[in-house]
């Protein structure tokens, strides 16, 4: 089975976008609305004509069923069949009047694709008005005046949710605790909560579509008027030059460019969560040009940046004269990071250009991927000195929406370039580009029901050149994403032979200029991709322009997706949730796995039991990794020897840094601590994986390897690796070597 028919598991939904739309990350208004008559207030739960079975529909001398949540008139009932049952006015939609107990023609049951809300009993809406009384907000605590009426009707286990005040800037959803009233003030003690706490039914569709200029978004309201929200717009265009990625020997320069929408629907029935869906689609540009000199192992990744502050906006639901305020605060930052490995001289830079909409979907209490994802990668040829070894950089932009207080969605982009060089009889090398996508729900803010999922929903890797002494260079040049680049020999690109301009196409290998201004319908030349359920090819016609072609129409039981015909995935009864995760079933380690029909299928991978141990958080665990006790003071006390070790770490050192380390340490009331002996330091070594994935009990902090002081040759010393349950080494302590100071106490 290919990454592509793994991870493109729903094919992707184009959007539908007007003109005045420009796609830049900045801050959207939300257009989910359904209006309910003003004459009902607040909506009025307990309602006669809801029900979660046909039992709760039974009346006198009238034939319902439970439909959806409502009562309906069955087919038995003539001219009344499909209607909506009613007893009072406030049970009909869109402003309808109930009677006979039957709604009028518009008051029948919103249809699917319409969004509408309808709150849990003790839902209580603080509006603008009330929220003047609103003195202080804290984590967990709401202060109101004394002659607060909102306050003075509040009840335990009511729900409070308001908009952005000048007390709650990304509005607030609490559950109430306690209320103690002194008289000149009212606290009142509160949790989070979510939106299965405050809505008993919806159906809503919340696009936020980013735009770089400065306007006032109209959010149609159905039966009402229409409502507006002001925005705070940003673009989110980020150079990063110069960035020191590593004491000034590793630097990043390079810019990331991001226009991008994002889209959330919501289904709640009967207060909790039935469908979810989640994407983020557009166009991201990021260049990445990487130097440095370094000769050790190395994995440095730099805390979140956070380019711009994107700020909160109110998505209001309609429901009669007031709104229940739905409060967005979108959040953009980028990771840099670096992986290094070997004897290190290199500058690289790589260029990826992506079309993209990724995301997740949860139905039916399934989670599916979704990944609809194009692109194509430049670069310049790599300048490298005494290089053996791998290089590779990364920066991983981030962009989530937060409702109210809480995270929610998120999704991650992360983009990253490597070179590889050694020595065979001469030096070769590689410039590979790749792509690693995650999407992720935090479930605090939509309801209990969840759980937090996140998972990688693409993967790509592509060499871009490479050289090999057995390959004669320049001996060939070609097209490729419309410049014309060198191949050797052996077929491989190596570095660009020209550069066609905007004026100019490549064609056979040439830079040639467009006999006409062109309407070009596609933009590389060869480069596969779908319109609508068909793939179309890009070809240069007699005028010079570049003009679609039909390939391959997928036709009605397949669907096209990054280029290709693909086979829909069978509907599937899964035995588990997240391919490749591990548990427990009784005594033995089980992982799921995706077979060939598309479907998550539970294998037991490995018996605790032949090994003298049992099944904890989906890894063999040892009987003697219990020996291991966690004092609470920041050591660990081994019951079979009666060593004291110190639980945490502080990363890896140098050894004579470590040794120092371990002098110097002053813990639980002892100074005494040194670094262990060989001998010592082995029986913390098990004979079983545990489910830190290392031979090392969980009680610790995991650390691959540690320094003994045992002298394995003159001036090295002896350390025991965990990640394998045989292994050690000696190291010179002086080169550039790190490892873990294990502390031990005298």
């Amino acid at each position: 089975m290919t990454l592509e028919t793994i991870v493109e598991e729903i094919p992707a939904r184009t959007q539908v976008k007007t003109s005045w739309w420009k796609r830049t990350l900045a801050t959207g208004a939300l257009l989910a609305t359904m209006a309910i008559s003003a004459a009902c207030g607040v909506a009025d739960l307990g309602k006669s004509n809801e029900c979660d079975f046909d039992s709760d529909c039974e009346k006198p001398n009238v034939s319902l069923q439970c439909d959806d949540g409502l009562c309906n008139y069955t087919a038995n009932s003539g001219d009344l069949s499909g209607r909506l049952y009613c007893e009072f006015d406030n049970e009909c939609f869109n402003g309808d009047n109930c009677d006979n107990n039957v709604c009028g023609d518009s008051g029948n049951i919103p249809p699917p694709t319409q969004n509408y809300i309808v709150l849990s009993p003790n839902t209580k809406i603080l509006t603008d008005s009330d929220s003047n009384d609103l003195l202080a907000v804290s984590s967990g605590t709401l202060t109101f005046t004394g002659g607060s009426d909102y306050a003075l009707g509040l009840r335990t286990e009511d729900i409070v949710v308001t908009g952005i005040h000048q007390q709650t800037p990304q509005g607030l959803l609490r559950a109430v605790s306690t209320i103690q009233n002194n008289g000149s003030k009212i606290e009142i003690e509160t949790t989070y909560a979510s939106l299965e706490d405050a809505v008993k039914e919806a159906n809503l569709t919340i696009p936020i579509q980013f735009s770089n200029d400065n306007e006032t978004i109209y959010a149609p309201l159905t039966g009402t008027e229409t409502a507006q929200f002001p925005l705070t717009v940003y673009t989110l265009n980020v150079d990063f030059d110069n960035t020191n990625i590593y004491q000034n020997i590793i630097t990043l320069d390079g810019s990331l460019h991001a226009n991008l929408d994002s889209n959330l629907s919501i289904k709640i029935k009967g207060n909790k969560i039935q469908d979810l869906r989640y994407t983020i689609s557009g166009e991201e540009v990021l260049e990445l040009k990487i130097k440095g000199e370094i000769s050790q192992e190395l994995h440095k990744e730099l805390p979140p940046y956070e380019p711009v502050q994107l700020s909160p906006f109110v998505f209001g639901v309609p429901i009669g004269p007031i709104i229940f305020p739905v409060v967005v605060t979108p959040n953009a930052s980028i990771t840099f990071g670096v992986d290094t490995y070997g004897l290190i001289s290199a500058e690289n830079t790589v260029i990826q250009n992506l079309d993209l909409e990724f995301g997740l979907e949860l139905k039916d209490g399934i989670w599916k991927k979704i990944a609809n994802i194009e692109n194509h990668s430049e670069w310049a040829l790599p300048k490298l000195g005494q290089t053996q070894g791998e290089f590779t950089v990364y920066a991983k932009p981030t962009f989530g929406l937060d409702f109210y207080e809480l995270a929610g969605p998120f999704g991650e982009i992360k983009g990253y370039a490597r070179a590889e060089a050694g020595y065979s009889t001469d030096m070769w090398w590689k410039l590979i580009a790749g792509l690693e996508v995650v999407a992720g729900i935090k479930v605090e803010a939509f309801g209990k029901s969840l759980a937090n999922f996140s998972d990688v929903v693409y993967q790509y890797e592509e060499v871009l050149m490479s050289y090999d002494p057995g390959c004669d260079s320049h001996t060939n040049t070609a097209c490729h994403n419309g410049d014309v680049y060198w191949q050797n020999s052996c077929g491989n690109f190596e570095d660009i032979a020209d550069n066609c301009t905007s004026t100019e196409i490549c064609v056979g290998a040439q830079c040639k200029p467009k006999t006409t201004t062109c309407e070009d319908e596609c933009s590389i030349e060869g480069k596969l991709s779908c319109d609508g359920n068909t793939v179309v090819g890009c070809e240069e016609k007699n005028d010079g322009c570049l003009d679609k072609v039909v390939e391959e129409n997928c036709g009605s039981e397949k669907y096209c997706s990054g280029g290709e015909c693909k086979t829909e995935p069978p509907i599937c009864q899964d035995e588990c949730y997240i391919e490749g995760q591990l548990s427990c079933g009784g005594d033995n380690v089980i992982e799921c796995l995706e077979w060939d029909d598309g479907c998550l299928y539970t294998m037991v991978i490995e018996s605790c039991e032949e090994d003298n141990a049992e099944c904890i958080d989906g890894a063999c665990q040892s009987m003697d990794a219990q020996w291991f006790k966690d004092l609470g003071n920041g050591t660990v006390l081994d019951e079979q020897t009666g060593h004291v070790w110190l639980k945490s770490s502080p990363g890896a050192k140098l050894y004579w840094d470590a040794n120092t380390y371990c002098d110097d340490l002053s813990i639980a009331g002892s100074a005494n601590w040194r670094l262990p002996t060989a001998e010592e330091l082995i029986t913390l070594r098990l004979d079983t994986k545990q489910s830190n994935g290392l031979y090392l009990s969980p009680v610790f902090s995991s650390i691959d390897a540690a320094w003994s002081t045992e002298e394995c040759d003159v001036g090295d010393r002896t350390i025991i690796e965990f990640e394998m349950n045989y292994s050690t080494q000696c190291l010179d302590i002086y080169q550039t070597w790190k490892s873990d100071p294990k502390c031990i106490k005298d």
